[in-house]
């Protein structure tokens, strides 16, 4: 995460103490409650906010509901739909890579999917809050995602290496980032090919 990321971490984080804190403080008595409310917040903020089907499939058990192909792909349509829907702003564009980009998916395979920031913290904040609630509807459906989001393009290119793999575009708003990375390839370009196990490029 960057700062930004974990800046928004710890507000929500903050929210579920104060809120955990109310709820129990009735039922038990200081300190108790209050080490009950770090306990408990702590560990909802770590299931809301973290990627706990992605280290399930990719770095422990190996397991995961989406080992197929074709719901994989599905559930990346649902992101998109989601994004084209609101068509949010402050999102200057949403790319995945990793494994599926590079044409080696397998039962372990996670979603590397990274949210780009138009200029601004404001819309920095924004597009973290898009990266939270995405991870939220990863949790709830079992999915195995890796979600972060970068302030800029420079964050983007110093974090991913461009010359092994090329992103896929799921999502665009505005032409800035496609005229700084023309050299992607996209969805639905990427969903043909990846069906039928093999590789196009695109912008």
């Amino acid at each position: 995460m960057n700062w930004v990321e974990r800046m928004h971490r710890w507000t929500i984080e903050l929210l579920l103490l104060i809120g955990v804190y109310f709820i129990v403080s009735p039922f038990i008595r200081f300190p108790g409650n209050i080490f009950c409310s770090i306990f408990i917040a702590h560990t909802l903020s770590a299931l809301l906010n973290g990627h706990l089907f992605a280290l399930l499939a990719h770095d422990l058990f190996w397991f995961s509901f989406y080992k197929d192909r074709r719901p994989f792909i599905n559930y990346i349509e649902k992101i998109r739909a989601r994004l084209q829907q609101k068509t949010p702003s402050c999102v200057c564009g949403v790319l995945f890579f990793g494994s599926l980009v590079r044409g080696n998916f397998r039962d372990s395979s996670d979603l590397d999917i990274r949210y780009i920031s138009n200029d601004g913290v404001w819309n920095s904040l924004c597009t973290a809050n898009w990266v939270f609630l995405e991870r939220v509807h990863a949790l709830f459906a079992g999915f195995p995602i890796d979600i972060y989001m970068f302030r800029n393009i420079d964050e983007l290119k110093k974090k991913i290496n461009l010359n092994n793999e090329k992103p896929v575009s799921v999502y665009y708003h505005g032409g800035k980032l496609c005229r700084m990375l023309p050299d992607t390839v996209s969805f639905e370009n990427f969903k043909q090919n990846f069906l039928s196990s093999s590789m196009g490029n695109d912008c």
